[in-house]
């Protein structure tokens, strides 16, 4: 009897050791999968995309320290993106399995939180919310599974277009916060055309590309949720946007004198 159940073991791990899409799903923590044109090109560390992963935790470091926050949430979401530079830093330097999902689910943590956050534009309906909560469990789970990984750029795109219906579509926006927000969206979706030309198209002439995506879609990002969190300080105070360095904005609130 243990003979024959031995005998079926063998047969059954023979055929799974030969089974191509067995091999595909099985993949150790330590797997090498990062496959973007710098390590086409060169291989691993991708010295490039390491260096630039500082402003993915640079932006938001920028607004926990210099500006006056009011709601968690938007704390919350920069503490995120302040991980994530680090990880996408691991990603980029190992091309490991386990660094993608380091490097990936606090992003879907942000965005996640973010759409969240701009629902209290438009008001905070229960059903958007159940939509929203729907999507990001969806995606958490399709994105656990090896052989779905070319799926997360387009999950992760459409759910970065959803944060422009709260945008667009609510009245609370005044003119400055409106450029705020617009100069956000323009700038993440130019970064977003130049990663995926350069990706597709990849050569040395576009080495920079993924570098110039993270400094993009971190500053972009940064300028939208400062914009929901200004819009939302607003309603109930005063305060105003300053530069640091011409260009990065940081919340301030309005000093009177007697």
């Amino acid at each position: 009897m243990f003979k024959g159940v031995n005998g079926s073991f063998y047969i059954l791990s023979n055929y799974l050791n030969s089974n191509l899409l067995f091999k595909l799903v099985i993949m150790e923590w330590n797997t090498k999968i990062g496959d973007f044109c710098e390590s086409k090109l060169y291989g691993h560390p991708e010295i490039f995309n390491c260096m630039s992963c500082v402003f993915i935790s640079l932006f938001p470091y920028i607004g926990l320290r210099y500006s006056q926050l009011y709601y968690t949430l938007t704390k919350h979401i920069f503490i995120l993106l302040i991980l994530t530079g680090f990880t996408s830093f691991g990603y980029h330097w190992s091309g490991y399995y386990l660094f993608k999902h380091l490097d990936e689910i606090p992003m879907i943590l942000s965005i996640w939180f973010g759409i969240i956050n701009t629902h209290k534009l438009i008001g905070n309906y229960i059903y958007t919310h159940f939509i929203t909560h729907s999507y990001f469990i969806l995606m958490l789970s399709i994105n656990t599974i090896p052989t779905y990984n070319y799926i997360f750029p387009i999950l992760f795109g459409i759910a970065c277009i959803s944060l422009l219906i709260p945008l667009k579509l609510n009245r609370f926006f005044n003119k400055q916060t409106k450029e705020l927000s617009n100069k956000g969206i323009y700038i993440s979706i130019i970064s977003a055309f130049i990663w995926i030309i350069t990706e597709e198209y990849c050569n040395v002439l576009f080495i920079l590309g993924h570098s110039v995506w993270h400094f993009g879609i971190s500053f972009g990002m940064y300028n939208i949720i400062l914009s929901v969190e200004f819009c939302l300080l607003n309603q109930y105070d005063n305060y105003h946007i300053d530069y640091m360095y011409y260009f990065i904005p940081i919340i301030q609130k309005n000093s009177y004198s007697v």
